[in-house]
């Protein structure tokens, strides 16, 4: 499972490290949003299937240049031409039953209130 937040700074530089996520040479809290998303979603499926679901926070990048100096912790970063490449990727986690039954959870509005 994935939280997917897309952040458009096209004509501008943005850099990546660990803990920091800069654009233009200005912070954003863009990663600790990220990781907050996952946990939420995480907590809210989690509760709904009454199992633990695990949900990887990614942020897909538009801009001009990206430069990584380090991988972020529990985030995955990505442009939106390596989106589907870096999600499958992934290792499985779930079977298919599983992935049926949180989809169940998912889609019902009442689970994410």
């Amino acid at each position: 499972m994935f939280t997917l937040n897309t952040k458009n700074h096209a004509g501008k530089k943005v850099w990546i490290h660990t803990n920091s996520f800069k654009v233009s040479g200005y912070s954003q809290p863009y990663l600790p949003k990220a990781r907050g998303e996952g946990e939420r979603a995480s907590r809210l499926l989690s509760r709904a299937c009454a199992a633990t679901v695990p949900v990887q926070p990614v942020i897909v990048v538009i801009a001009d240049e990206i430069t990584m100096k380090g991988v972020p912790d529990g985030v995955l970063i990505a442009s939106p031409r390596k989106l589907v490449r870096k999600l499958t990727s992934e290792p499985s986690r779930l079977d298919a039953v599983q992935v049926d039954a949180i989809y169940e959870q998912a889609r019902r509005s009442t689970t994410w209130r």
